[in-house]
């Protein structure tokens, strides 16, 4: 059986779920978010580079109707990670 075979057998609709990734904009992260996104997830793009992170919520919006909201934080600085977590929480 192929993977989309057998996640499209054992995933439900994510309408009305909020799910947050981390490097969303390259690795599997990408490929995971469009897949929530066709799930009509509302999702939360974690990332550090904000232009990367603009245009992938903006092809995401178009594409899926999603909900989306980006938080851009440095995970080697401490303070970041903190205020990343606070917005998380709004």
């Amino acid at each position: 059986m192929s993977v989309s075979k057998c996640l499209a057998r054992n995933t439900s609709s994510l309408a009305g779920k909020t799910v947050a990734v981390s490097g969303s904009t390259g690795g599997v992260g990408r490929p995971l978010c469009e897949y929530l996104a066709s799930l009509g997830a509302s999702l939360i793009l974690v990332n550090r580079n904000a232009a990367a992170t603009d245009k992938q919520s903006a092809e995401l919006s178009s594409k899926y109707g999603s909900d989306i909201k980006i938080i851009i934080v440095d995970f080697e600085d401490f303070a970041s990670v903190k205020a990343a977590g606070e917005k998380m929480k709004s």
